[in-house]
């Protein structure tokens, strides 16, 4: 993905569907997500590779250390041959590196304000970005669901949230930054740090073995500052083991080539279980007396969920293949937005950027889909929300376990520990426990708790 310098707010759990159809991605928690944010999960696909030694991040002036660097590249050198690479590709990629500033500054960056899945949603849904996509529809896209089952829309969704529509693939030399972060990346602790350089080496050693094997040149591995590649940001790993030559011109190029990147996304989705036939989201309206525990439980099938007085909001019957599939109810906005039956594919497109327990992502693309397909936007609109400081969250945090309900540290970051806590306060409070905090709730929590 394209990394946004904000945090995502209200994050959706991602429940484990009790059907042995389950698309869940925690069944593929071994598999890093592809774009820049795969950078951010302490997970390797590449084999083990023994980081340099954690320097302590007091030793790092923020331009980085250049002697570092270089004693980190001696014995990278080293592993890189061990794991398959020439050494003279690695000696010569690696002669003139020196120190990305701005990849070590992004990496440790900590925004001021985040901002709700629900104004993401909302931002990257409008009508203006849906007429882009529109427009960058061609004929040879028809080629896309025939080949892999996968709707040229929802590829062309990703390629939107990926680089704006091959607009901005980003222009870091990523040999540099990849080496950068893996003699320098800091974490909170040694464990973090060693993890997150492994991860860095990994995909250092799949983009040298990619120019060994010449399936892309030094020149073609620029993107992000966090060593994504492409239009579709794909990381080293899979422009080497996923990336798909789609305009048949003998070579892979997912920075140059729309038809390379975009039936690359396409291959990744199939690769992680998209199946062809299905939806990936419905909306949903609920009953008055609906059992709000149910929200990110477990998965039941379209017509479980009819019998709970749960109703597509248009008033069409589901598909053969729908019917089959384990649906999650999410709430994307809380309670007061749109709500939606999750079906297995909208797993798979929440897995392409690493966003397993988050909605954005996938209902993002999903829903710039259903617009390019001609359907229509949510029913329910989107529930007025201002942006908060990743502050007022600590602030919150710190609130919600002074009161008993513990988020498991006070870090500005709404992950499941603080989405149960929230659900925690608000049933002890009478309040729909949707889990979703918007800066009226985190104003309600700290001034309770301030009044103990």
């Amino acid at each position: 993905m394209k990394l946004k310098l904000f945090l995502i707010a209200a994050l959706g759990a991602c429940a484990h569907p009790a059907s042995s159809v389950s698309t869940s991605p925690e069944a593929h928690a071994e598999l890093p997500p592809v774009g820049a944010s795969a950078a951010l999960v302490m997970v390797s696909d590449t084999g083990p590779a023994t980081p340099s030694s954690p320097v302590p991040y007091s030793a790092i002036s923020p331009a980085g250390d250049a002697g570092a660097l270089m004693a980190w590249r001696q014995g990278f050198i080293e592993r890189a041959v061990a794991q398959g690479v020439r050494r003279e590709t690695a000696e010569r990629e690696l002669a003139n590196i020196t120190v990305e500033a701005d990849a070590l500054r992004l990496d440790q960056a900590q925004p001021e304000y985040s901002t709700s899945a629900g104004l993401y949603i909302q931002r990257d849904t409008g009508e203006a970005t849906v007429n882009r996509a529109r427009a960058k529809m061609a004929p040879w896209m028809s080629e896309i669901p025939s080949r892999y089952g996968v709707p040229a829309e929802i590829v062309v969704g990703i390629w939107r949230q990926e680089s704006d529509l091959g607009g901005n693939p980003g222009n870091y030399d990523v040999v540099n930054t990849l080496a950068t972060l893996s003699a320098l990346s800091q974490r909170a602790s040694p464990e973090r740090t060693a993890a997150r350089r492994r991860d860095m080496e990994g995909y250092l050693v799949s983009a040298l073995k990619a120019i060994d094997q010449g399936k892309l040149t030094r020149a073609e591995l620029r993107g992000s500052w966090a060593g994504a590649v492409g239009q579709v940001q794909f990381m080293p790993t899979h422009i080497l083991n996923l990336a798909v030559d789609g305009d048949n011109d003998g070579r892979i190029d997912v920075r140059g080539s729309s038809r390379d990147a975009l039936f690359s996304a396409a291959a990744l989705l199939q690769r992680d279980g998209w199946r062809a036939g299905e939806g990936w989201h419905q909306e949903v309206s609920l009953p008055a007396n609906f059992d709000w525990e149910l929200v990110d439980g477990p998965a039941r099938l379209p017509g479980e969920w009819e019998r709970m007085g749960v109703r597509r909001v248009d008033g069409q019957p589901w598909s053969a293949k729908d019917a089959q599939a384990p649906a999650v109810l999410i709430l994307p906005a809380g309670a007061n937005g749109p709500a939606y039956l999750a079906l297995p594919n909208h797993f798979v497109i929440r897995r392409y950027n690493g966003s397993v327990t988050s909605p954005h992502y996938a209902m993002t693309v999903g829903l710039v889909a259903d617009r390019l397909m001609g359907r229509p936007g949510p029913s329910k609109p989107w529930p007025a929300e201002t942006r908060f400081r990743v502050e007022d969250v600590a602030a919150a945090q710190r609130a919600l376990t002074a009161m008993g309900f513990n988020t498991n540290g006070a870090d500005g970051k709404i992950g499941p520990d603080t989405r149960n806590a929230v659900k925690a306060w608000q049933r002890a409070n009478h309040i729909i426990p949707d889990g979703y905090l918007t800066s009226a709730l985190i104003a309600q929590i700290t001034a309770q708790a301030a009044g103990r």
